[in-house]
Parts: structure tokens; C-alpha cells; sequence
């Protein structure tokens, strides 16, 4: 029983190689050109969608780097003010004794 489950099984899969073989030869060359203009359209998209990720993580580094510039300065500035006040009271501390 289980040898005829078994040969039906393999005439069947010989039937579905020989369907899928003839629909592959059937298939005419212009699908096959389709799909390559296909997938040449999604490598350009591809290649565009990389160029403008990169381009925008550039912007966004100079910006990063920019504002960091400006914090930076304004630090340096909020210290070199605080450091004047510091001496102003400084010599007025002096002053008193």
C-alpha cells in the first residue's frame, strides 16, 4: 500500500517538474526583458535613495558641528564673564581689607 502511495507521489512530482518545465519554455523573452527594466528602475531608485541618505547625514553632521561650534562659544563667553565678576569681587574684597 505504501509503495503505491509512494510511486503515485513520484509520477506526481515528475507531472509538476514537466508542467513547471513547460511554462518556463513557455514564458517568452519579453518577460524576461520586462523584468530586467524592472530591476534596473529599483537599482536606480536604489542609488538615488543612497545619494540622498548620504547627502542628508552630511547636512546633519555640519549642522551638528555647527552647533556644537556655538555652544562652545557661548560657554567660553559665559565663563569669561563670570570670571570678570569673580574679579571684580575679588578686588573689591581686597579693597575692604
Amino acid at each position: 500500500m505504501i509503495e503505491y502511495l509512494l510511486m503515485g507521489a513520484l509520477v506526481l512530482l515528475l507531472v509538476v517538474c514537466l508542467l513547471q518545465f513547460m511554462l518556463l519554455k513557455r514564458s517568452s523573452n519579453s518577460e524576461a526583458f520586462q523584468l530586467t527594466a524592472r530591476l534596473d528602475g529599483f537599482e536606480q531608485a536604489q542609488q538615488r535613495t543612497e545619494t540622498l541618505v548620504r547627502d542628508e547625514m552630511a547636512r546633519n553632521r555640519e549642522e551638528w558641528n555647527q552647533t556644537g561650534r556655538e555652544q562652545r562659544q557661548e560657554l567660553a563667553d559665559a565663563f569669561k564673564g563670570l570670571s570678570q565678576n569673580l574679579s571684580g569681587l575679588a578686588e573689591k574684597a581686597a579693597e575692604r581689607l
